[in-house]
């Protein structure tokens, strides 16, 4: 297989077609959004960024009734379906879910309906798929039906895949814990050299425009010896221009530090989102919902 390489000889390599049921979700009138309660979980892509929803979708911002469901004619999909989005910025984080029972999913989703292969090992295997490299031509990243429904697979017997997929999530366990401890440590040597650039002057900058505009600011401050350059987001498209521009002239290397989720709506920073969201993930956001700085990140740097 081109991107995963050669398999086990007793396995069989099949299209996506051929072990699952692939859907795509329904529209979500904004009339009938805001139940926090109800029968059945109606997921936005959004959700996958709620705490908790890391690998089943176990909440959600709206709820239905089963009666309300069929009523609109949503296709109520199934426990075990991997979920993912299907248009704009969130396709580029290459997110996949599992529905924890059954749920409805917006029209900015596509769901996979396992039938001839085992749900975790078929969102395990979905996880290796960079969507980037399948998307149509256009400003707006998107992805077919056809696309997804032509994806070869690699299909071990039904044992197999359960015994893969327990070795994974062992190991993945014992990364967490690495992770964790890793990521305390770093905190705390974070925390120490912050405080150390804090009472040196001259080590951080933080982007005001106070002496001019705040493009050539960030430009000074990158290009300059600052340690640590602080911008919102609405200027770090500039900022991202000059990191890529610094990188490619003079070899310097930058790390990204995104803070919790914004939404952000005017400026270049929104026709930057303009460009890679969809239309409807950028009517939710313009009615008060979020996106994760991964997706902004994303955004920014696919425009």
């Amino acid at each position: 297989m081109d991107w995963l390489g050669d398999v086990p000889e007793h396995w069989g390599v099949v299209q996506v077609r051929r072990i699952g049921s692939v859907g795509q979700g329904s529209a979500f009138a904004h009339e009938i959004q805001g139940n926090e309660t109800g029968e059945i979980a109606w997921f936005k892509v959004s959700d996958m960024n709620r705490d908790g929803n890391v690998t089943y979708m176990l909440s959600a911002a709206n709820y239905v009734d089963r009666t309300l469901a069929d009523e609109l004619g949503a296709t109520i999909f199934p426990q075990g379906t991997v979920v993912f989005p299907r248009v704009g910025a969130a396709l580029l984080t290459n997110k996949r879910r599992m529905l924890s029972g059954p749920s409805v999913i917006d029209d900015n989703t596509y769901g996979i309906i396992p039938t001839g292969i085992g749900s975790r090992y078929l969102y395990r295997i979905l996880l290796l798929i960079d969507m980037a490299t399948m998307c149509s031509p256009g400003l707006v990243p998107t992805v077919t039906f056809g696309v997804i429904k032509d994806i070869y697979v690699p299909l071990p017997p039904a044992k197999e895949q359960e015994v893969i997929v327990d070795y994974i999530e062992q190991q993945l366990n014992k990364l967490d814990a690495l992770t964790l401890a890793a990521t305390r440590a770093i905190d705390l040597q974070l925390q120490e050299a912050i405080f150390g650039f804090e009472r040196t002057s001259g080590v951080v900058a933080t982007i005001k425009g106070d002496a001019g505009s705040k493009s050539g600011e960030l430009a000074a401050a990158l290009g300059g010896d600052k340690k640590v350059v602080v911008c919102t987001i609405q200027t770090f498209p500039f900022a991202l221009k000059a990191v890529k521009e610094l990188a490619a002239t003079e070899g310097k290397r930058f790390a990204v530090i995104a803070d919790e989720a914004h939404s952000s709506q005017t400026g270049e920073a929104a026709s930057k989102l303009k460009m890679v969201l969809s239309a409807e993930e950028y009517e939710e956001l313009k009615d008060g919902g979020e996106i994760s700085s991964e997706d902004i990140l994303a955004a920014n740097m696919a425009a």
